[in-house]
């Protein structure tokens, strides 16, 4: 047995294993805990799994509160479900994630290929009470685009 075995589980050791002396404990030497091993578990662990694995698409990342992608088009499609969620009060169902996806997903249809979030947030703030018709939001993104150029909120 060493002197290590011997001391009571709550003494303070030191660096070295020893049990501070009175003047150590008063400078503060014996305060810190010290971390023998470099294999210690970090409080929080980084996961490096692709967001790909973790999420179906990029915009239930988004929701998770996951910083990725284009930077620019994830603030704005966090500003729609923001405002979907908090200026529709008849549809309380658009909290489900999934329910509010399948929505902007027919939007996004019927825009096609010019679609972008960045467009659609500027659609939705034109509105004084926002819908989620895809022929009215796809009538003000075009009006948009076509008024501004390319459309940049």
């Amino acid at each position: 047995m060493t002197g290590a075995e011997d001391a009571p589980p709550d003494a303070m050791m030191t660096a070295e294993g020893q049990t501070p002396t009175g003047d150590q404990e008063e400078a503060g030497q014996g305060d810190t805990p010290q971390f023998e091993t470099e294999d210690e578990t970090p409080l929080n662990p980084v996961d490096d799994t692709p967001w790909e694995e973790r999420y179906d698409r990029i915009e239930r990342a988004w929701l998770a509160g996951e910083r990725l992608g284009d930077a620019h088009e994830g603030r704005h499609f966090l500003s729609i479900a923001r405002i979907l969620r908090t200026r529709l009060s008849n549809r309380s169902d658009l909290h489900d994630d999934g329910v509010l996806l399948a929505e902007l997903d027919r939007v996004r249809q019927h825009v096609g290929a010019t679609f972008t979030y960045c467009l659609l947030e500027g659609a939705l703030r034109e509105m004084h009470h926002p819908v989620l018709n895809p022929l009215l939001i796809g009538t003000r993104m075009h009006r948009l685009r076509s008024r501004h150029g390319r459309w940049h909120l």
